[in-house]
């Protein structure tokens, strides 16, 4: 089974995925023998995105909570989030079951709303509510930004940056890396007490992407009128 899901990790899906070194090389690679338990307990994608799901807000609670114990533990649950989110897309390709359903469910609420909860919930747990909800609001703000031209910016977001090179790309490859490697950080960030600047530099990486993906948007709707 291990064999059958790493051949269907198309060479196009590798390419994407060694943009973000943590995704490439920790959190694929520990998929793939999560996903096998997964097949034979019968879980659909579906399931897997939920569970994800759960374990994802279950993070934000414990981040929420404040205590050293509960950062710790909150930040491991948010990388067990991560993990589902790959393993949910294994069991999809493995099954044949690919959705629109599906997808959304990945991509808006397990890929977008979660993670946009997270430093909101970090806010809270440290007593810095305003800036945890000023990272959040620049997350969610991204989303809607791309919202009306979001299949244009998947397709071309990677081209434009790295065509245009300098700052665009800068922002581009670091915006990509922090993106999965964030909860990693947190992790470190929970455990030497240092929270605070793990979200005040992820706070400026957000307002980067913002600025990055409205620029893009902008001058994608000037070329298309």
């Amino acid at each position: 089974m291990l064999s059958l899901l790493r051949s269907q990790y198309t060479p196009d899906k590798q390419a994407v995925d060694k943009e973000n070194p943590v995704l490439y090389y920790v959190l694929r690679p520990l998929s793939f023998y999560l996903t096998v338990p997964c097949i034979k307990m019968g879980l659909s994608a579906n399931q897997v995105t939920f569970i994800g799901m759960g374990i994802g807000i279950a993070g934000c609670l414990m981040l929420g909570i404040g205590a050293y114990w509960s950062m710790v533990i909150g930040a491991i649950l948010l990388i067990l989030n991560d993990v589902c989110d790959v393993v949910d897309g294994n069991v999809a390709r493995y099954r044949n079951t690919s959705s629109t359903y599906g997808g959304y469910l990945d991509d808006v609420i397990s890929g977008e709303i979660i993670p946009s909860l997270v430093p909101f919930a970090v806010g809270i747990g440290i007593g810095e509510v305003l800036l945890g909800s000023l990272c959040s609001i620049l997350m969610f703000s991204r989303v809607v930004v791309t919202e009306g031209y979001s299949a244009k910016f998947k397709a071309g977001a990677r081209s434009f940056y790295k065509g245009n090179g300098g700052l665009w790309a800068l922002i581009y490859k670091v915006g990509i890396a922090v993106s999965v490697s964030i909860t990693w950080a947190l992790l470190i960030g929970a455990i030497t007490d240092m929270v605070y600047w793990v979200l005040i530099f992820w706070t400026i990486m957000v307002f980067c992407e913002f600025i990055a993906a409205t620029t893009f948007t902008l001058l994608k709707a000037k070329n298309d009128n």
